[in-house]
């Protein structure tokens, strides 16, 4: 497994990637942070966006834009009906917001990223949850994913992504975000691809890791998410040099972390 740290302002984004061995050689990961973001859609989660974007063939994108806001009950039919978004059992829940201020209140850090014009309004709808979750394609395998998560550095909580064919794991991915104290408004884009191991199944595991009460879901840490966009790779598609770039930069900000505990 390899451990990808981003360092900036006040918070800590934690990428951990596997794959099994048959993928290792075509999965491709695609992740930017920007903890600086303020409910902007800028930076280099636009720069791995783009990247990823730029390697389909084809693509189709769920903005959450047609669902009415509240709570949602169990499970969503997303992506024009290809695919189901099911809220696992457990504490917490799930739900479209369209509001950055939804109680007239401060900014909680949750907004849209498909309409977002670099200003902090209200653009679109958005999928937030503190709550685990499942999305189930139901047309095939899918050789392509990514979204945009927004308010991910604030509370110290842990996402770990798995791609599954049925019950095999063919990548697992672990973001983490900056603990207590740091800014709302936070932006992440995580892709993956394989043109070789395709998965018919996408699992979000939320770690409530800084709840003040595990058993009050009203300190869960609430996290949004946007912009689902699942496709199929252009025929001889390689990686990007912005997902060279990203490992490089891995290996920069271990090496500085290094240096800072051999300096204490």
């Amino acid at each position: 497994m390899t451990f990808y740290r981003f360092l900036k302002s006040q918070a800590i984004f934690v990428v951990a990637l596997s794959a099994t061995s048959a993928a290792l050689a075509t999965a491709t990961p695609y992740f930017g942070s920007n903890p600086l973001a303020n409910g902007t859609v800028t930076g280099s989660p636009v720069t791995a966006h783009t990247a990823f974007i730029g390697a389909l063939q084809s693509a189709q994108i769920e903005s959450f834009s047609s669902f009415a806001v509240g709570d949602v009950a169990s499970s969503l039919s997303i992506l024009g009906g290809g695919a189901s978004l099911s809220i696992d059992p457990g504490l917490g829940n799930g739900a479209i917001q369209n509001k950055i201020r939804p109680n007239g209140a401060a900014f909680p850090g949750r907004f849209d990223t498909t309409n977002n014009t670099g200003v902090l309004a209200d653009t679109g709808s958005w999928f937030q949850s503190n709550r685990s979750f499942t999305i189930n394609f139901s047309n095939g395998l899918k050789n392509a994913f990514g979204l945009y998560i927004t308010d991910m550095g604030d509370f110290l909580s842990e996402i770990t992504i798995d791609f599954l064919n049925g019950t095999t794991v063919v990548n697992h991915q672990v973001i983490v975000g900056g603990g207590n104290g740091s800014l709302n408004g936070a932006l992440v884009f995580v892709g993956y691809s394989n043109d070789v191991a395709g998965f018919n199944k996408v699992a979000f595991n939320i770690s409530q890791r800084n709840a003040s009460d595990p058993t009050d879901p009203s300190t869960f840490d609430i996290i949004g998410f946007d912009d689902l966009t699942v496709g199929q790779l252009k025929p001889g598609s390689v990686p990007e040099p912005t997902s060279l770039a990203l490992v490089g930069l891995a290996l920069c900000a271990a090496g500085w972390a290094r240096k800072g505990k051999q300096a204490a």
